[in-house]
């Protein structure tokens, strides 16, 4: 097929640089759409930071109040710690004697009965703190029994170094024993 065209050239350039006229025009119109809307979400993401920024400095304007309001605690608060540093210094290397037969209560078996019992504090010297030691006598129902006790208190960690000295069975069929042990210096983070 054969398009033959009656009109002139002319006219056909001017329809052609019309078309191209009006896709100019379309991509022009669509990037300033675009950039339109680019600007826009920066807009409405800068007026967010904004109000965010706002609301943290009234909320640290806030807490200041609230900061000077504490400051009439911060006398007795310093005096507190400084008298706690005092106790410390003067409870350092102290032995928990309370809180060891609060424990050794905990893990004493049944069967088994305290008759003795002795704490002693021994000078390490100039290189550490003092040492604790502890002496329990008693009597159990059998060696067994006093085994059991021997294993729970191994198993306390305020005690260290556990020896059994001597479990015999008596005339009244009762084991006596003694056992000794080391024990941990005061507990400062607990008192």
């Amino acid at each position: 097929m054969v398009s033959i065209s009656l009109l002139p050239p002319e006219f056909r350039q001017i329809a052609v640089v019309r078309q191209k006229q009006r896709r100019l025009l379309v991509s022009f119109a669509f990037i300033t759409l675009l950039l339109l809307a680019i600007v826009g979400a920066l807009a409405i993401n800068l007026k967010i930071a904004n109000s965010q920024l706002e609301s943290t400095l009234a909320y640290r304007k806030m807490l200041e109040g609230q900061l000077q309001a504490l400051a009439v605690y911060e006398e007795p608060f310093e005096r507190l710690t400084h008298l706690s540093d005092i106790k410390q210094e003067i409870t350092a290397g102290q032995m928990d004697w309370s809180g060891t037969l609060v424990e050794l209560g905990r893990h004493v078996p049944e069967g088994v009965w305290l008759t003795d019992f002795r704490g002693t504090v021994v000078a390490a010297g100039n290189d550490g703190p003092p040492k604790g030691e502890i002496v329990l006598r008693g009597e159990a129902t059998d060696h067994l029994m006093v085994s059991q006790f021997l294993e729970r208190l191994r198993n306390l960690t305020l005690l260290s170094n556990v020896k059994c000295h001597f479990s015999i069975a008596g005339s009244s069929q009762l084991a006596q024993f003694e056992i000794t042990a080391s024990v941990s210096t005061f507990d400062q983070e607990n008192h």
